[in-house]
């Protein structure tokens, strides 16, 4: 894809769970695309989708849909597994356009992933999904301006996280997050700060072993590979006012000690962006907010509006 066409391009929309909030995101987004300066945007999806939420199709010069045929009917809130294969379907092809130089980038709405277990899907979410999608290694960066946060072990059970929290994972993981802070977020040399798992970073070995037997040495083999590492810091003082001022980006041990601190200082702007990849993929830090749905409240899509300007942003 060459650079000087990329502003021309795109960006390619997923459809996510169809009964769920990922169509009033894309109508709410495309009503305020002058005021927000809202690139461009292909709607990999089923039209009637809109229509299921009582909505408009989006209209206008701008506005695209390349369509993917639904297997059951949409019905607002309530998810149909029977339409697992044309959710993963939507993912598959904006992936594809973005590898073929149709698209930007890829913007993901929200998916319901017990529909999806339910149908047969083998993955967690989509960031491995994307993964095996394009033959590369994902990372998930939850950010918004102020922070930039990484589960180093994300969607498992916090009773397995001690077994899969291994050095080379955490080697992998931060070599893959530096190469792409270098390369997608113009940051020379970022400066990395680890959490602990253990309360108080294990208290030397007292509350826990992980921290002695596999995160420093893994912080010191980054360092001793050029690395700016450090680390464990307790989680619950890593993400002060200070300490974001002296990193740029942290790894943290569990799902929760990232995404807490990250939406607590600002949901509405928080995106979960996928490095690793070797194309652009965001998404609003929300799921598919069936509850939201069924109650007749109105959505708020800053969230997915900033997926689709930090996606532009990235992509250039």
């Amino acid at each position: 894809m060459g650079k000087p066409e990329n502003t021309k391009l795109p960006i390619a929309i997923t459809m996510g769970e169809p009964a769920g909030i990922g169509p009033r995101l894309v109508a709410a987004a495309w009503a305020q695309k002058k005021e927000r300066n809202i690139p461009r945007f292909t709607f990999f999806g089923a039209p009637e989708v809109f229509k299921a939420h009582g909505l408009d199709i989006p209209d206008g010069g701008d506005f695209s849909t390349y369509p993917v045929a639904l297997k059951s009917p949409v019905v607002a809130g309530t998810p149909d597994a029977r339409n697992a294969a044309s959710i993963l379907k939507s993912i598959e092809t904006a992936v594809r356009a973005v590898e073929k130089g149709e698209a930007l980038a890829v913007v993901t709405c929200p998916i319901h992933k017990k529909s999806l277990l339910d149908a047969g899907f083998k993955h967690a979410g989509h960031t491995n999904f994307l993964g095996e999608l394009t033959g590369a290694t994902p990372v998930m960066m939850l950010a918004n301006e102020d922070l930039k946060v990484i589960p180093i072990t994300a969607h498992v059970a916090l009773k397995n996280v001690s077994k899969l929290l291994t050095k080379k994972l955490i080697i992998t993981t931060a070599k893959i997050v530096a190469k792409d802070l270098v390369e997608r977020f113009g940051i020379a040399n970022p400066r990395m700060a680890f959490t602990g798992l253990n309360p108080h970073a294990g208290e030397e070995g007292a509350l826990g072993s992980e921290e002695i037997q596999t995160i420093i040495p893994a912080i010191k083999e980054l360092q001793e590979m050029g690395y700016q590492a450090q680390g464990p810091f307790p989680a619950d003082t890593a993400f002060t006012p200070a300490m974001r001022m002296k990193y740029d980006v942290f790894l943290a041990m569990t799902h929760d000690q990232a995404l807490i601190p990250v939406k607590t200082l600002d949901s509405r702007k928080a995106v979960n962006i996928t490095l690793g990849l070797p194309i652009i993929r965001t998404s609003p830090a929300h799921g598919t907010a069936f509850d939201l749905i069924r109650e007749g409240r109105t959505p708020d899509p800053e969230s997915f509006i900033q997926a689709l300007l930090w996606a532009e942003r990235l992509a250039q």
